[in-house]
């Protein structure tokens, strides 16, 4: 698998870069989901973490309106992170996503190494929110 390639807000493709241990996590999200609205309140750690296991981090946006996009960064405070909008919507097809909030831990290969749903809520399964700290940490390999 390739590497995920996104557009910037100046609609740049941009490829997502592994960190120094050699992963990628990716927060997806919609500016229209309101269980990304309660989580991002959760990616400020989340980043933090990432960046304390040299992990690198971008979020996301499954929309591509990016008004709707840069109002979103805006209003929930999100402005100092890697903010990547998927205007070509091929989230679902690339890397298997079908809902958001969704976590996915990338490989240098692209490959999904994890993949966890939100972390404020229980998803529909009954499964609990993870930690932060247990999406960051890499798969053994």
């Amino acid at each position: 698998m390739s590497v995920p390639r996104f557009e910037t807000f100046k609609g740049a493709a941009q490829a997502v870069e592994a960190g120094a241990n050699g992963y990628t996590l990716l927060i997806i999200f919609s500016t229209h989901c309101e269980a990304c609205q309660k989580d991002s309140a959760f990616w400020n750690k989340l980043a933090a973490e990432a960046v304390k296991t040299k992990t690198s981090y971008y979020l996301v946006c499954a929309d591509s309106a990016r008004h709707e996009v840069e109002n979103f960064v805006d209003r929930f405070g999100l402005g100092d992170h890697p903010i990547l909008i998927d205007a070509k919507r091929e989230l679902p097809t690339m890397l298997k996503t079908m809902f958001v909030p969704q976590y996915l831990l990338i490989d240098k290969q692209g490959r999904v190494a994890g993949r966890w749903s939100g972390l404020s809520h229980s998803d529909t399964h009954g499964v609990k929110a993870l930690e932060v700290s247990e999406i960051v940490k890499p798969a053994k390999q």
